[in-house]
């Protein structure tokens, strides 16, 4: 982060790419409150946001186990002006299935389909694993049918 004021003090600004290179390292290195403080510095200075780098902070909290705050990111992505992508919802989807959440992780796909969201395949097999791993083969079969 020492480099990033060096940077601004010669008037060069981090692009987004070595912004999430940073977040992720900051993230990865347990420093949650840093990394929060450099997504604000970021805003302050008029870099928009991507979902990529929502999904990073979505992920942490889903993996801790704090998928609330992983939601309530999700949700806040629009105050951004950010359109979930793929990728937000499939980390929610994952974390849901590792809770035993199905029907939730179930209602995000069909939530997602209606928003006009692509589903890929890691999506749907969460679900569908998520549903074999609790011995609910029929309802995996019915996600693949339905999805």
């Amino acid at each position: 982060l020492k480099l990033t004021c060096q940077m601004k003090n010669l008037n060069i600004f981090p692009s987004i790419g070595v912004c999430n290179s940073l977040l992720r390292a900051l993230l990865g290195s347990e420093q949650m409150e840093l990394a929060w403080d450099f997504l604000e510095e970021m805003h302050s200075q008029g870099m928009g946001f991507n979902a990529s780098i929502i999904s990073l902070f979505i992920y942490k909290y889903s993996t801790e186990g704090n998928l609330e705050t992983g939601l309530k990111l999700l949700m806040e992505m629009k105050k951004y002006g950010i359109k979930p992508d793929v990728v937000a919802y499939t980390i929610v989807i994952d974390s849901l299935c590792k809770m035993s959440h199905l029907k939730e992780a179930t209602s995000v796909l069909f939530k997602m389909t209606q928003m006009g969201i692509s589903l890929d395949s890691v999506s749907v097999s969460s679900v569908i694993d998520g549903f074999c791993k609790v011995g609910k083969s029929e309802k995996a079969i019915d996600i693949l049918k339905i999805f």
